[in-house]
């Protein structure tokens, strides 16, 4: 009943006209419906396959159609105080049938409660409570609403504290990933700055420097603590020497220990790429980007190093399937510690017959960066062609077509000799209030 009381104090919320000190009320928020044919994602082989090793020609397509629902109230609660709460819906898949409104309170989450104090101590502004963090795509830190075939939506409980000194914005991170309740502790922790210059230094530069350290205590209490860093600097610079010519880098680096095992963190990754927009072909404007990235893999031959680079909770993702639907986020292959590099080419064209319609083509490769035995690096590459019709401001439509050709490492992995291409077909429907 909890949530489902929540659910409807917030209704009374928005619904009345005086709340005493409390004013400036903004409901806000999305309804995202998601659809996608997914096919040969677990055997590699079509179903009506007749090749050598097509494991049982098995059909695996996999078709459903999923929303998400995020609803939003801020408000200011007083002097110098504001605060929002957010309500997610993300269970109900279609086909799935109706639920009641005893059922459906279970499934209504609160992603975000959280208070924001200006000017506190007349330094800080301060964000307490259970927010989203960090930026959608990041190699190293995020947590907010994702991308991936379940629009899944990840929170974080803790304190973020902002100040502006002279030409730099900083912020300290104070959270708690996991409470565990337990004497002595098993919780999870993260702390960390971030120091940035959104081009007050250089005119065009940004950049940022970050210090993360996560604290896993989980296995038995401070003892025995898994302790990560992540260290990193990461910038774009837009080149006023070429109109539309725009550079970025990342690079990252792991230090620390786990302490159950041992092993020393010593991973490390990059990211180079630019991008150009400034070429017209039949009145249609045009955009080119090149990116390359790369995670360290761990060679398997110092068992007192962890050589595999790891992130706090990353959002890289690169490719449709590669990412949304094998679940390769960041820069390692899932359940590996082989490392990662991904070379990304991109084409886009900003308006195609329509004003509304815009259309990208991604091709992408993904190669091991540490094996063992002889083992294929070769994980496959992808093709990935993107349309987006802007029917306004709040509403879009997006259609992906993608194919992932499998490359012997893939291959091997599934435990499969078959070959087919792995094909996706996704339409996205978002609408913003």
């Amino acid at each position: 009943m909890r949530k489902l009381m929540v659910c409807m104090f917030t209704l009374i919320f928005i619904a009345g006209t005086s709340y005493g000190k409390i004013g400036k009320i903004k409901v806000n928020g999305s309804i995202e419906v998601q659809g996608r044919c997914l096919n040969n994602s677990t055997d590699l082989a079509d179903y009506d396959s007749d090749k050598a090793g097509a494991t049982g020609k098995t059909d695996d397509v996999i078709s459903d159609v999923i929303t998400r629902v995020l609803v939003g109230v801020e408000a200011k609660i007083t002097e110098g105080v504001s605060g929002r709460i957010l309500l997610r819906k993300n269970d109900r898949n279609y086909g799935t049938g109706s639920q009641s409104i005893f059922g459906t309170e279970w499934n209504v989450n609160i992603e975000n409660a959280y208070l924001v104090l200006d000017d506190f101590l007349k330094i800080f502004k301060i964000t307490l409570g259970r927010q989203f963090l960090g930026e959608e795509g990041d190699l190293n830190l995020y947590y907010g609403p994702t991308s991936g075939d379940a629009l899944g939506v990840n929170a974080i409980d803790g304190i973020k504290a902002d100040v502006r000194i002279k030409k730099f914005d900083i912020s300290l991170l104070n959270f708690k990933i996991v409470e565990s309740g337990l004497v002595p502790s098993r919780d999870i922790d993260l702390s960390g700055i971030t120091v940035s210059c959104g081009g007050r230094l250089v005119d065009g530069l940004n950049t940022k420097l970050y210090i993360y350290q996560r604290i896993d205590k989980s296995a038995g209490g401070q003892s025995v603590r898994d302790d990560l860093r992540v260290y990193g600097l990461k910038g774009s610079y837009e080149v006023k020497s070429v109109e539309g010519l725009k550079v970025k880098a990342e690079y990252a680096f792991n230090a620390g220990t786990d302490n159950n095992t041992d092993v020393n963190y010593e991973g490390s990754a990059y990211i180079i790429g630019a991008s150009y927009r400034g070429v017209e072909v039949a009145d249609i404007p045009l955009s080119f980007k090149l990116e390359y990235a790369s995670g360290s893999g761990d060679d398997s031959t110092t068992a007192t190093k962890q050589e595999a680079f790891r992130t706090i909770n990353s959002d890289l993702r690169y490719g449709t399937i590669w990412a949304n639907s094998l679940g390769n986020v960041g820069l390692n292959v899932i359940g590996t510690s082989s490392g990662l590099s991904v070379l990304n080419l991109c084409v886009g064209a900003e308006r195609v017959l329509f004003d509304e319609l815009s259309a990208k083509l991604d091709y992408l490769t993904f190669t091991a960066n540490e094996v063992t035995g002889g083992a294929s690096d070769d994980w496959g590459s992808e093709i990935d062609l993107t349309l987006n019709w802007k029917q306004s401001k709040d509403v879009s439509l997006q259609l992906i077509l993608a194919q992932l050709s499998p490359g012997d490492a893939l291959k091997n992995n599934l435990g499969v000799t078959t070959s087919d291409a792995i094909t996706k077909v996704v339409a996205n429907l978002k609408v913003n209030f």
